[in-house]
């Protein structure tokens, strides 16, 4: 997880990246085909979203939100937090997803002026964290904020 330097992540997105963490390390197949690895990774996500609904039960969470405006959907929302979550399953190539998600985001805000999100948190296995937390990435989570809203 890309955490910030300017602030530790609440008790709700430690029991949401946990939840993340304990569902992908026994349950990603490293060096799967393409096909077996969208498979994987829509299955995954399924767990994650289904642990933190039926089991968490926290109250303002929501799996597979429209993004407005757009056919799209965020994977979780934290509705009393105002946070998107997205999962990458695998640690390859985590910046199309990412930047792909950071739009969703702008957008969403853009066109949900009265449903908007603050915190963004992209979830993605080592060492896809690493990649983003220099160059380019890095510059963009330290910018987001002129976007409205943070990046964990």
């Amino acid at each position: 997880m890309i955490l910030p330097d300017i602030q530790e992540p609440t008790p709700r997105q430690r029991v949401i990246h946990n939840a993340a963490h304990r569902i992908l390390v026994p349950n990603w197949v490293r060096n799967a085909n393409e096909s077996d690895a969208t498979k994987a990774s829509q299955s995954i996500t399924m767990l994650w979203q289904a642990e933190i609904m039926v089991l968490h039960k926290m109250e303002g969470i929501c799996h597979e939100y429209p993004v407005s405006g757009i056919k799209e959907r965020f994977d979780l929302v934290d509705l009393q937090e105002r946070t998107v979550y997205e999962l990458k399953t695998s640690a390859n190539n985590p910046h199309h997803e990412f930047y792909k998600d950071i739009f969703k985001v702008w957008v969403h805000n853009r066109n949900s002026p009265d449903v908007t999100f603050v915190r963004f948190v992209f979830l993605v296995p080592h060492p896809g964290s690493s990649q983003l937390n220099r160059g380019l990435g890095f510059q963009v989570q330290r910018g987001c904020t002129d976007l409205g809203f943070l990046i964990n």
